[in-house]
């Protein structure tokens, strides 16, 4: 009898080795062959699960954001109404806590770099969290509120990268955020 596979889960697990491997090496050097092996499986497995590299890259980027995206909410969901405190939460998501955390941030910022490098479009997330956080600190009638939303969005890219640098830790990431909040949410 045929063994069953559960194809959706096949697909994680790779795209998973694909994460392990970025991480290992960067975007430029992931390959299906170092994926295969980091999934042990057949580089044409990989290729069955995902046509091409930038399929695969893409798989983990998306599995990446989704995973961000969900910490926000939860944040978010999370927080008292009201400005202040539900900006501050929705930021305070952004910031990689945990070592997994740290990895997936380390994930989007190969991506953003190979962005930046290739001439790519920007990414849309910063543009997408301003929104979102003028309408979650309730600032769309606030005078210069996108402004405010976008140097925040600003900032917190800033501290991801100094967590990632080792430059801040998590503790004074969340100091610094906390206090550029209080500044730029009083109205």
């Amino acid at each position: 009898m045929p063994k069953r596979v559960d194809h959706e889960q096949r697909r994680r697990e790779i795209s998973e080795a694909a994460r392990a491997v970025i991480l290992r090496v960067g975007l430029v050097e992931t390959t299906f062959g170092r994926i295969a092996q980091e999934a042990g499986c057949s580089v044409r497995l990989v290729q069955y699960y995902f046509g091409t590299k930038s399929d695969v890259l893409a798989a983990v980027r998306d599995a990446v954001m989704l995973r961000s995206a969900g910490r926000m909410q939860a944040a978010v969901g999370q927080a008292q109404p009201g400005g202040v405190e539900r900006a501050r939460s929705l930021l305070l998501a952004v910031l990689p806590r945990t070592p997994h955390q740290v990895e997936d941030a380390r994930v989007l910022q190969a991506f953003h770099d190979a962005s930046v490098r290739d001439g790519g479009s920007p990414p849309a997330a910063p543009t997408l969290l301003s929104a979102v956080l003028v309408d979650a600190a309730g600032l769309g009638e606030v005078p210069d509120g996108e402004l405010r939303a976008q140097a925040l969005v600003a900032l917190s890219g800033g501290l991801v990268g100094g967590v990632l640098s080792g430059e801040y830790s998590t503790e004074r990431a969340e100091q610094i955020l906390a206090l550029a909040c209080v500044n730029l949410l009083r109205v």
